[in-house]
């Protein structure tokens, strides 16, 4: 978590951070943002969001939260990306199966053919 003073004391700190691949995620953690408000607009209270993803306090998860409300049009733009860029890796891997994984599929069948 970046940490800013400020007059009189206050702290000024940043919640979220852009990973190495583009990802927005809690700063300092590994959870995506995509999770909190996936949580957060299945109306889950950031208490609730807090037990879900032990590893954050529940001011991360409030910075979370204040994050994706503050920056709303971006976020909802962003999660969309992220879901079409899915699709179409999903959509590849459909056409172009990985041959280990056909070997696999296949091993297994014969497997329980037996």
């Amino acid at each position: 978590m970046t940490t800013t003073r400020q007059p009189l004391g206050v702290e000024s700190k940043q919640y979220v951070g852009i990973d190495e691949q583009g990802a927005l995620r809690i700063v300092g953690t590994r959870v995506l943002l995509d999770c909190i408000v996936d949580a957060f607009r299945e109306g889950h209270s950031p208490e609730t969001i807090q037990q879900m993803f032990a590893s954050l306090t529940l001011e991360q998860v409030y910075g979370g939260c204040a994050f994706y409300l503050a920056n709303k049009a971006a976020v909802d733009a962003y999660l969309e990306q992220g879901e079409r860029d899915w699709a179409a890796l999903k959509a590849k891997m459909d056409r172009e199966p990985n041959p280990v994984l056909e070997r696999i599929r296949k091993f297994r069948s014969a497997s329980g053919a037996a």
